[in-house]
C-alpha cells in the first residue's frame, strides 16, 4: 500500500493472508445474519488456511461448542483438528468423510476447490 499524495510505501501485505481474512469474515458475517441464533456445531470441508479463518469467524459469530472437518489428505485435517482445538478451546474432530463432517452440523462452511467433493456431498 503506498501514500496516494507521496508514492511512499506505507505497507507491504500478503495477498494470500488477506485473502483468506476475507473469506473467514465473509463465514462469520454470513453466520451472524444467516446462522440460527443457537447454532452451536460446524462441519468444515477443507482444512487449508481459509478453513482455519472460517472457523475462528463463525465461532466469533456464534456461540460454538464443536466442529468436524474433513479433508482429503488425512495428516492434514488430524493437524487442522488438533490446532483448531488448541486455538479455539472446542472440540474439533477430524472426520473421515464429508458427509460424516455436515452429519448433523447446524453451520456448513466449505473451504475447498476439489470439483468432486461437490457430488460426494450430494450423493
Amino acid at each position: 500500500m503506498n501514500d496516494a499524495k507521496t508514492g511512499a510505501t506505507l505497507s507491504v501485505m500478503d495477498g494470500t493472508y488477506i485473502t483468506a481474512m476475507r473469506t473467514g469474515a465473509a463465514s462469520g458475517v454470513a453466520t451472524k445474519y444467516l446462522a440460527r441464533t443457537d447454532a452451536s456445531t460446524v462441519g468444515i470441508i477443507g482444512a487449508g488456511v481459509q478453513a482455519r479463518t472460517q472457523l475462528v469467524a463463525v465461532c466469533e459469530a456464534r456461540r460454538t461448542s464443536s466442529a468436524k472437518v474433513y479433508d482429503v489428505l488425512a495428516e492434514r485435517r488430524t493437524e487442522y483438528a488438533k490446532e483448531m482445538t488448541r486455538v479455539l478451546g472446542i472440540d474439533v474432530k477430524a472426520v473421515d468423510s464429508a458427509q460424516e463432517a455436515i452429519r448433523r452440523a447446524d453451520i456448513v462452511c466449505t473451504a475447498s476447490s476439489s470439483r468432486p467433493l461437490s457430488s460426494t456431498l450430494i450423493g
